[in-house]
């Protein structure tokens, strides 16, 4: 099951067949710089030896923060931050001169809209423990890292873009060659295994 913010807000089901992911969805688990960086560089043939990337995605968690912690603060009020299936890339720039980036503006818009008081979902988000990067919403996630992926290609290679869905298998496929062994994530799904054997 997608974990959302039931782990952190102890709302798990607890049944020997039922399991759920480590991050807010499956995207959470995947989507990483090693992934990103991986990705770019099997589509384009060419090593990464900037720092572009980390850069781009460090700015994406420092400014995605208050709207991650609004959506868990949110999440425990039977509510949510984000619009549903569409809609959620409001806060993203996709069309920007270089590369992707959060518009503050409208997540602090948002919160107005939304009733909220960024010290307060602040303060939720740090009493929760809420990491940015695992509870994000994962569709807004994973198209921000193909949009991530698109502009860089096309910027730094000139390559025309590729289909999001042929991106989440690569991501997918380098997710399993690059992270998923020697990890945080690997130990959890393990663990939620052998909560079976028992």
């Amino acid at each position: 099951m997608g974990n959302e913010f039931d782990e952190v807000l102890k709302k798990q089901t607890k049944h020997p067949q039922v399991f759920y992911k480590n991050g807010y969805s499956w995207e959470n688990d995947v989507w990483n710089k090693n992934v990103l960086k991986g990705v770019i560089q099997e589509l384009s043939a060419v090593q990464i030896e900037n720092n572009d990337i980390d850069v781009n995605l460090n700015d994406f968690i420092d400014k995605m923060k208050v709207a991650v912690n609004a959506d868990g603060y949110l999440f425990k009020r039977n509510s949510s931050y984000f619009p549903g299936k569409t809609g959620y890339m409001f806060c993203v720039e996709c069309a920007p001169v270089d590369l992707p980036h959060i518009k503050e503006s409208d997540l602090n818009s948002k919160l107005v809209i939304k009733g909220l008081k960024k010290r307060n979902v602040n303060a939720f988000g740090k009493r929760y423990s809420i990491d940015t990067l695992k509870h994000c919403y994962g569709h807004l996630l994973a198209d921000y890292c193909c949009q991530l992926i698109a502009h860089y290609l096309r910027k730094r290679h000139s390559l025309t873009t590729i289909s999001n869905n042929i991106l989440y298998r690569i991501a997918i496929n380098k997710f399993f060659q690059l992270c998923f062994e020697n990890g945080q994530v690997y130990e959890y799904y393990e663990n939620q295994f052998k909560k079976n054997e028992a």
